[in-house]
């Protein structure tokens, strides 16, 4: 997996969007650029100019999403925002529209890949009670996810909240 090397197919899929004048294509494109930065764990700095591209974008096209590419965004500008700008009040706008977002969705896969990024920037904040939604959540949809949904949901519990038990015992089939 190569996150850095597939960032210039998201940018060029962006601007390719945003000329078919495709509004869901460019926040989908958008959002996955922006996710690179957290997989490959480098340099932050470049998603300064994705934060002012999502407001661009925003402005041309102030539409509502739908939940899922919705749910993906969230979690991505909000993680944006917590690495670029930390101070900033988008911070609590972003994990609302997460939170939100995640409320209205169902799938299982979903909840436990996006429900991470509210829960780590709620412990960041000192927001327990989100946080402990957070948890919950992605608790329960593990019991509905696959394989690797299940893994998504250990790895942050066995982290957080246990780590004198083996992972096994909270993924099931491990």
């Amino acid at each position: 997996m190569d996150p850095g090397g597939a960032r210039p197919q998201f940018e060029l899929a962006y601007r390719r969007f945003l000329d078919a004048d495709d509004p869901l294509g460019a926040y989908s494109a958008l959002a996955e650029a922006v996710h690179t930065f957290f997989f490959e764990c480098a340099r932050f700095q470049p998603l300064d100019q994705w934060i002012e591209e999502y407001s661009r974008l925003s402005s041309r096209y102030p539409i509502e999403l739908p939940d899922e590419l919705e749910a993906r965004l969230s979690a991505a500008m909000l993680h944006a925002f917590m690495y670029r700008r930390p101070r900033a009040v988008d911070l609590d706008h972003w994990a609302a529209r997460l939170k939100a977002a995640l409320l209205r969705t169902y799938d299982p896969e979903r909840r436990v890949a996006l429900g991470p990024y509210l829960l780590y920037y709620c412990l960041w904040k000192g927001d327990i009670a989100t946080g402990a939604w957070a948890m919950e959540t992605m608790r329960a949809s593990a019991e509905a996810a696959s394989h690797l949904g299940r893994i998504l949901w250990a790895v942050p519990f066995f982290c957080l909240c246990d780590a004198g038990k083996p992972a096994s015992e909270y993924c099931g089939r491990c």
